[in-house]
Order: C-alpha cells, then structure tokens, then sequence
C-alpha cells in the first residue's frame, strides 16, 4: 500500500483530524476561473487515494501517525475520498456561506476546502511522532520522496518508503500500543454521518480536469489536467469503464504517483520529476511486476521528448529494477507527434539478465500514444511513427 504524508500548520490542526478521521487542503484563492497547476496537482494527488493506504501527517520536523484510508460506503457510492459541496470541481469562487446551500458533507470545513480524505486509526493515532532525521536514519534507502517534502500540502510515497515509515512509528510507541491514554481519540460518528449523507454527486472524477482544461483544438492548456485525470484512472482500484480507453492502450497499475523524483539528490527545485510513476504487483502477491513510465506533452511531441522519456526509464532501471529493463514499459503522451521522432534509435536498450549463463536482451517497450478532448471526455490511441 502507499502512504501520504499530509503537511499541518499546528498540532490542534493534528489533533482535530484525528478526532474526526477527516483530512482536507486548504486552497489558495481561484484566479480567472481556472485551477492553477499546483491545485491541480494536490487534486492528483486526492484521485490516486485508495483504501488501504497509510496517512501521516508532518510538523516542525516531527511526524505523527498512523490512520489508514477508508471507503466510506453506502448502496450509491463507495470511496475514500469526495468533492465536500456540489460543484466544488468548479474553479469558481464560492463564499463559506454559499455552500450551506451547496449541501456541505463535512459543515466544518470551509469554501476554499474543495475536498477531504476519509481515515480511522491504523492501529492507533500515536502520541509519540519520530522526528524526520530519525526516520531518515531508520532506512536510508528506503526514502525517497520524504527527502523531497517541499513547497507542497502533502506527499505520496510508495510501499517500500510506507513500510519503513510505518515500522519506525511503530517502534516509537511500543511502550504505548496496549494502552489508549497514549493515543489521540477517535470519533466513529463523524463517519456514520457522512455514510448516511454521501452520494454520486460527491464523487472525485479525474476525468473533470482535462474537460475543464481543454481548448478548442482538441487538447489540453496545461499538463497537469492530464496527470490528474490519469493518477485516478490509471489505478486499478480506481479505474471504471469509460469512454476515455486509457486502460485499454496504457493498463491498469496497483500505484500510480505524479512528480515521483527521477534524478540524485540536489536542491528541490532542479529536481527531475517524472510526470506519472507507477507500478503493478503480480496478481495476488504484493510483489512488483512492471514499472510504468508516462511523459506527458499537452501540445506536439518531438524527438527531444523522446530523449527526456529515456532518461527516466534508465534512472527507473538503476533505482528501481536492478538494472533489469524488461521490468519496465514506457509511454510518451502527446496531442501530436513530430513528422520526424525517431523512435527507434533512441529507445532501444541493451542489458544482461542472469548469470550462469549470462543472457542479452534488446528492450524497447515505448508506446507513443495521442489523446484527443471533447465535450464526451478525453480519447486515446497509439500512434505508429
């Protein structure tokens, strides 16, 4: 499972979610009716939630924890997160008044706070927190995007940065774990009332963003409409059938993370990121069969773009697959495709695999893929240099 560590502004702000097993952002003021790249990058973020994963939440260097996200059920709709008002996917500007009548699930929260996750204690809200150096030095391998927390509401991480994460939490509070005068309380009824007032309207659609985000041409204005519409379709727990048939050419993933960090470590922001970073686990088995790689260019595609891809599949296959490029399938989504890309020569990969006897394999697992929007939703296809 993942992880997502949430960025608070004080300890009761900890102490209220907690309390109630609600998390929400609060988002900066709307500017000409358009969300901006980082909304729509924690909305990303929000669409990849699935039930199973871990919150956590960060302080002035400490984290506290440890919750596990929940669906919140009824015979209408089952999910772990949700737009709290109706039309609140809108970029428009709504007052904390107005949204009385916009039927509020969680009346606390305010206008400029869209959305919110739902979580119960997993096993307990801990009183202790480990302090991020000790993280850090509990499994340095382990943790990759902890070392990038920065400038952001929050983060994802992945299985591997969770566990450790969760391990060290854990052996903080050994002394704790039989007795609840050192937990945080929880309050179940606050989760009763939203199971009985939830319903479709409410429900996160990533499919939302690039429709809003569109031009008159057919593609996106931006980017990250694309990515967050693909963090909640890409996911297999989260995909549905739809007319987008993105599945269909780019599959089905059990994690799938935007702006994954894909260079050594170095000021944050001159950090490569991947634009969707993701992985399947064998069916069954919490272990890891492919990565999935998605560059994505809102306008045309050129050979450069091509370049850019590949340097994150080698980074992907030194840090991630052991040197071991059949792991790994690679996309570069475009609304077109330069006449001239040459994708041949440049995305073919020699490795060896084994040892007694030693084989060598060609790789070249690229798919070009175009995307096309309309008023019925967003559209894909392969395309064949």
């Amino acid at each position: 499972m993942a992880g997502y560590i949430m960025n608070m502004d004080s300890l009761d702000s900890i102490k209220r979610c907690f309390e109630s097993g609600v998390y929400s952002t609060r988002f900066n003021k709307i500017k000409n009716e358009i969300w901006n790249l980082s909304q729509e990058g924690t909305f990303a973020d929000f669409l990849s939630m699935k039930e199973g994963d871990h919150i956590y939440f960060f302080h002035k260097r400490l984290i506290y924890g440890v919750g596990c996200l929940v669906n919140i059920s009824n015979d209408k709709v089952s999910d772990c997160k949700y737009w709290n008002f109706i039309n609140a996917n809108l970029p428009v500007s709504f007052s904390d008044k107005d949204i009385l009548d916009l039927e509020p699930l969680v009346s606390e929260l305010g206008a400029n706070q869209r959305c919110f996750c739902v979580f119960e204690p997993c096993p307990s809200f801990f009183g202790l927190p480990v302090d991020m150096d000790e993280a850090l030095q509990s499994n340095p391998e382990a943790f990759k995007m902890l070392r990038a927390d920065w400038k952001v509401s929050f983060i994802k991480i992945d299985d591997v940065e969770d566990v450790a994460l969760y391990q060290i939490l854990i052996r903080k509070n050994l002394e704790v774990l039989n007795d609840s005068s050192g937990w945080y309380k929880f309050d179940v009824n606050i989760q009763k009332a939203l199971q009985r007032k939830v319903d479709r309207r409410y429900q996160m659609m990533g499919q939302a963003f690039p429709l809003l985000a569109a031009n008159d041409k057919g593609s996106s204005n931006h980017e990250m409409a694309l990515e967050a519409f693909l963090c909640s379709d890409l996911q297999s727990s989260n995909s549905k059938s739809s007319k987008s048939r993105a599945t269909d050419i780019l599959g089905r993933w059990s994690y799938v993370s935007h702006q994954v960090i894909a260079s050594p470590f170095k000021p944050i922001d001159y950090m490569d990121k991947m634009d969707i970073f993701a992985y399947k686990n064998i069916d069954n088995y919490d272990i890891i069969e492919k990565y999935g790689i998605f560059e994505i260019k809102k306008s045309k595609a050129h050979s450069g773009d091509l370049d850019q891809l590949m340097k994150y599949v080698d980074f992907v296959a030194k840090e991630y697959a052991h040197g071991d490029y059949s792991m790994i399938e690679a996309y570069l989504i475009a609304f077109d495709f330069s006449k001239n890309i040459d994708q041949e020569s440049v995305t073919t990969r020699n490795f060896t695999k084994g040892s007694r006897p030693i084989k060598t394999e060609t790789w070249n697992k690229v798919k070009l893929v175009k995307y096309f929007i309309d008023e019925t939703g967003i559209s894909f296809e392969e395309f064949k240099a």
